[in-house]
């Protein structure tokens, strides 16, 4: 699939969220956000579904006007400001804290007047909240990452580089001072495949200064042995 560049970084974001190796998956989330019509992002919490929604709405015909997150929608007067702020503009709103289904009327206006990204942990939900009109819907399916257990090491790596080059810009950490994520060791990097990660991508992120501690550290550690003339590093640990 040929991308114009702004495409291009989409696909790498969206490679994050589906899978590493699911360039079909992909693609063929592309092509529905190429549409323009409405996307559900179905997966469990803390999946990157606000930045994946920041990203259809850079890329869609009303970029120029802001991104409306609606965080609540229980109460008429709650719809009635989303309809407001979100008219003419892109809307994100998160249906797994709904309890009971969406008027039809405030549902209709929704889909008239906003490009709309709705999140649900299921296709099911979706259509038990918003009735027929969820058959208009282009599902993009975002996976955990323990359903993708080889994909974690690579994910924390990016993480990690990403917090790096945060703190070089900021003057905090040296250019270039960070070891390879491998390593960490093979025994450390089937832990982080194992383990279970309830939390996500939040999870992951929790884990991001810890090992940049930890990469930035044994450089040091390296560093010094060689400084000593040893021949490994463990010898100072």
């Amino acid at each position: 699939l040929a991308l114009d560049p702004s495409m291009a970084v989409l696909r790498r974001k969206l490679l994050w969220v589906v899978g590493l190796k699911d360039r079909a998956a992909a693609d063929d989330a592309i092509e529905n956000i190429a549409t323009n019509a409405p996307i559900l992002l179905v997966g469990p919490p803390e999946c990157e579904q606000v930045p994946i929604a920041v990203e259809v709405h850079r890329r869609s015909g009303y970029s120029d006007r802001g991104l409306v997150v609606a965080e609540r929608v229980e109460d008429e007067e709650a719809r009635e400001a989303v309809l407001r702020r979100g008219e003419g503009s892109t809307v994100y709103l998160d249906l797994a804290p709904l309890a009971v289904p969406l008027s039809a009327p405030f549902v209709a206006r929704l889909f008239a007047s906003t490009r709309l990204i709705l999140s649900a942990p299921s296709e099911a939900r979706a259509f038990a909240l918003l009735g027929a009109y969820a058959r208009r819907l282009k599902t993009i399916e975002l996976k955990a990452p323990a359903e993708r257990a080889d994909d974690i090491p690579r994910l924390l790596e990016a993480l990690v580089i990403e917090e790096h080059t945060r703190r070089v810009r900021e003057g905090s950490a040296p250019a270039g001072e960070l070891l390879p994520f491998a390593a960490l060791g093979e025994q450390n990097l089937e832990g982080l495949r194992r383990h279970p990660w309830p939390g996500n991508f939040a999870e992951l992120r929790s884990q991001v200064r810890r090992l940049h501690a930890a990469l930035t550290n044994g450089l040091r550690i390296r560093a010094t042995a060689r400084a000593l003339g040893l021949r490994s590093h463990t010898s100072l640990i």
